[in-house]
């Protein structure tokens, strides 16, 4: 069961652990316990007592092992997709060049990953990549999220794809700006934060050059417009 801060917000799904940053921010917010009707378990899904972990029948150290596998197998398809958005920036900036038809055939892929393994690729937050650049990681992150919550919904593929799209792609236009005013944690002036704030006009206009769908430029433009449409 999913577990409620009120009666909209979900906390977590069945699928997400309760992790040890989940919690502090629970602190942070005064929250001081929840309700579950579930089991503690580790990372490997192993129920825990307070004198250690319980035996287990072979049965269940099966299931264990295939739940690692399959997380194993969700942390290298994450991996992969890192790599092709690595790559797609990497041709844009340095070719100019962006393929709908490439980044189209990659999102179905993915998406088809994700209807397969959604409860172990889901768990992003564990998936880290130092060396990788911020926009790369945070766009596949936010990808994979937002196709979840798009088979949820049951969108039409078509649909499902042009959501991939538009956030594999919702930060292109960050590349046209000073990597020292999004790779700093430095207090911006005034004129650097009204510059970034034109990176979702620079990515529409840079998709709509592309000829990509005019629904995944729109989404581009507006993915940092607040929800009830002040700005």
């Amino acid at each position: 069961m999913p577990s409620y801060l009120d009666e909209e917000y979900v906390l977590t799904a069945p699928e997400v652990p309760l992790s040890d940053l989940l919690l502090q921010r629970l602190s942070r917010w005064k929250y001081e316990y929840i309700y579950s009707d579930g089991m503690i378990t580790d990372r490997m899904g192993a129920v825990t007592s307070q004198d250690g972990p319980e035996a287990v029948p072979n049965s269940v150290l099966e299931s264990q092992l295939k739940e690692s596998v399959q997380f194993d197998q969700a942390k290298e398809a994450f991996k992969e997709m890192v790599d092709f958005t690595e790559s797609v920036f990497t041709n844009f900036v340095t070719k100019s060049e962006l393929s709908v038809k490439e980044i189209s055939n990659r999102i179905r892929d993915l998406i088809e990953t994700i209807r397969q393994e959604r409860s172990h690729i889901i768990r992003i937050t564990e998936f880290t990549y130092p060396g990788k650049n911020y926009l790369v990681v945070h766009s596949v992150k936010s990808t994979v999220l937002g196709i979840a919550i798009g088979l949820f919904l049951k969108l039409p593929n078509h649909r499902l794809i042009e959501l991939g799209a538009s956030l594999v792609l919702h930060e292109i236009g960050m590349i046209r700006l000073p990597p020292q005013m999004y790779m700093t944690n430095r207090t911006l002036t005034p004129e650097e934060k009204k510059a970034l704030t034109a990176h979702t006009l620079l990515g529409f206009k840079i998709l709509k050059g592309a000829d990509f769908p005019m629904s995944v430029c729109l989404a581009v433009l507006e993915s940092h417009e607040n929800l009830d449409g002040t700005g």
